[in-house]
């Protein structure tokens, strides 16, 4: 399929428009945050805008979007920097198995999610409303 040099959406949107078009259901996006930083940004609104769908993975780090139709799995190693950012809010955020542990908390922007760790493999966040970034950084 190609498409004009001048159009209203990036590559990597269209990519993932066709994608989702042909049912699937996941993406993995690879090599999403290198090179221009105004492309990083708008492939990481990409994965606000589908929440659970796609995840963007590049090296040993891994960035989803949660919002409150789901429980997100945080898949880390023992010691892996888990960082939730807020976007723009997150509404009742609750964490199993981070060593700073959140009971249904409202995060708003700022730094109040930021390097988190995971003290066992994997754990959990989740939230009743908004929109978290969850990123991990695995230790390799």
């Amino acid at each position: 399929m190609a498409f004009p040099e001048s159009k209203d959406k990036t590559d990597a949107e269209l990519t993932i428009d066709l994608t989702f078009e042909r049912d699937c259901g996941f993406i993995t996006f690879l090599g999403a945050l290198g090179g221009r930083l105004d492309h990083t940004l708008g492939n990481i609104c990409l994965v606000v805008k589908n929440p659970g769908r796609i995840a963007i993975m590049e090296g040993n780090l891994t960035l989803v979007a949660v919002d409150g139709s789901e429980r997100c799995m945080i898949n880390g190693e023992e010691g892996s920097i888990v960082s939730l950012v807020p976007f723009p809010e997150a509404e009742n955020v609750t964490t199993i198995g981070l060593k700073y542990p959140l009971e249904k908390e409202n995060l708003l922007p700022g730094t109040r999610g930021i390097s988190n760790v995971l003290y066992r493999q994997n754990g959990h966040v989740c939230i009743s409303g908004g929109l978290l970034l969850v990123y991990v950084e695995n230790k390799r």
